[in-house]
């Protein structure tokens, strides 16, 4: 399964699903190999092996202000020493952007973005366009047995949540993603992925207010 990055990731002061803000230009986010090398050191001692890296940490009980399961969520998060969960701002349309940072680095991002009634509708492909995802479709793997559209790819996945008729809103849909920028190429976690998401998505939903996206 090919490997998915997010195209961009920066870590500001923002706000939350249903609040718009004025919102500043996409900006590129790269993880510089020698961040990575750092990230995967944190944790070790003097020759210890890779595998014997930690998580010295606790795990945040939130994930951009939405509880999580601790139990789906722990693979997700990298070996290191310090975590932060921060908000930035993004294109006007977008109620969520969040970055889980271990030691500074940019290592998981979470975003949330509503379809509109009057916008063509392709799903998780049209999300990925918007969002500037290097991500082919074809590499992923769809999650059966889910009420909802839902894709893996081995450290992305994406969900497309249907909504109820909101015409105070005009939402056809809310779409929601999680990438992991600190998995390696020969990392798959995509079965961590899916067991992960769709419950902290359709808690997301749930959070919002009565008529944002009341589900179908």
């Amino acid at each position: 399964m090919a490997s998915a990055r997010p195209a961009d990731c920066e870590s500001v002061a923002g706000g939350g699903l249903g609040t718009p803000r004025s919102f500043t230009s996409a900006r590129t986010w790269w993880v510089v190999p020698g961040l990575l090398a750092a990230l995967a050191c944190a944790g070790c001692t003097a020759g210890s092996p890779v595998a014997e890296q930690t998580r010295d940490y606790e795990l945040p009980a939130r994930l951009c202000d939405i509880p999580m399961n601790e139990a789906t969520a722990a693979a997700l998060f990298p070996p290191g020493e310090e975590v932060d969960v921060s908000w930035r701002p993004d294109w006007v349309d977008v109620w969520l952007d969040c970055v889980v940072e271990v030691d500074g680095t940019g290592v998981i991002q979470v975003r949330a973005k509503p379809s509109m009634t009057y916008e063509d509708e392709d799903g998780i492909a049209e999300f990925l366009e918007d969002l500037r995802h290097d991500v082919q479709m074809e590499d992923g793997r769809t999650v059966g047995g889910s009420p909802h559209e839902y894709i893996v790819w081995d450290d992305y996945a994406a969900i497309r949540m249907e909504c109820a008729e909101a015409p105070e809103r005009g939402f056809s849909a809310v779409n929601l993603s999680i990438s992991l920028a600190w998995a390696e190429e020969y990392q798959d976690f995509g079965d961590e992925l899916e067991q992960f998401l769709q419950p902290y998505a359709e808690d997301f939903l749930a959070a919002q207010e009565p008529g944002t996206c009341d589900p179908a």
